[in-house]
């Protein structure tokens, strides 16, 4: 029974609160601090873009898969942030030891 117990503990914890999923926290994160523009790395891009529901645009810094959304980041270079996995000079922590924000920077 103790057993049993402990299972639906983690089962309800699961269902409540989910794992844990960094790309959705820096969606939210971009949403809640109003970024429409973003450039990150491929792997990121079309994620955070769907999470988003396409209220930010994220370009991709390397792999290019959808022109549409190069094209209004580009356009919006002014206005748009890198996201990088690590520190960047002038930047912000946007989701703790995982995503920071960088401003300023050229588009690739």
């Amino acid at each position: 029974i103790a057993q049993s117990v402990q299972h639906t503990r983690l089962l309800v914890a699961a269902l409540s609160h989910g794992p844990a999923n960094p790309r959705r926290e820096l969606a939210q994160y971009l949403k809640e601090h109003d970024v429409r523009y973003a450039w990150a790395d491929y792997w990121d891009t079309l994620t955070l873009t769907f999470l988003t529901n396409e209220r930010v645009v994220v370009a991709s810094e390397n792999v290019i898969r959808v022109e549409m959304y190069q094209r209004q980041v580009e356009a919006h270079a002014d206005e748009a942030v890198r996201i990088r996995r690590s520190r960047c000079p002038g930047g912000h922590e946007a989701v703790q030891g995982r995503y920071w924000l960088c401003q300023g920077v050229s588009p690739p």
